[in-house]
């Protein structure tokens, strides 16, 4: 079961409901991250390119047994890749698995809290922090998009994996509204 990897991992278990997935569980509708199959949408993009991050919604799919939704997503610059997304029974997001051309990496790791707050990662123990991470940096973050706006109250999360280190911000109701590729 996912939790028994997680577990091994060092990763943060216990708030999690030990990564128990139900049938629902490809039904992400998290306040801060809701999407829909066949939903396409946009985010602000900084990196190698600058522009608009392109969203789209493919379907549910099965990972080791546990039924995620695949979401698509493509820079600026045409890179694409997709991530695999899972919600458990208390509400947590998990990320199954992310493919980065054809590099699929397999993480079963807490994405995104049932309720999220400022300092958590997805890992407890201190001294072995995972090659794939996730940390809420702040919750209340106000964030400037391309066209100038400025849109509050946004969760910064830190995700950083072997192919990638990244900042994005998630408001609520909105879902992923930009990327900053470090």
């Amino acid at each position: 079961k996912a939790y028994q990897l997680a577990k091994a991992m060092g990763l943060q278990t216990s708030d999690m409901n030990q990564g128990d997935f139900g049938l629902g569980s490809a039904t992400i509708n998290h306040s801060y991250m809701s999407w829909i199959t066949g939903d396409t949408t946009e985010a602000d993009f900084e990196g190698v390119a600058n522009g608009n991050l392109g969203i789209y919604v493919k379907g549910a799919e099965i990972v080791d047994g546990v039924n995620g939704l695949v979401v698509e997503f493509t820079q600026p610059d045409s890179v694409a890749y997709s991530r695999w997304f899972a919600k458990d029974n208390s509400g947590s997001v998990w990320l199954l698995k992310e493919k980065r051309g054809e590099i699929m990496e397999v993480s079963y790791i807490p994405f995104l809290p049932a309720k999220p707050k400022a300092g958590w990662k997805n890992w407890s123990n201190a001294s072995a922090v995972p090659k794939t991470n996730v940390i809420i940096a702040n919750e209340n973050a106000t964030v400037r998009l391309r066209d100038g706006s400025l849109l509050e109250d946004c969760i910064e999360l830190h995700f950083r994996s072997p192919a990638v280190n990244q900042i994005e911000y998630y408001s609520k109701g909105k879902n992923l509204v930009k990327i900053e590729k470090l």
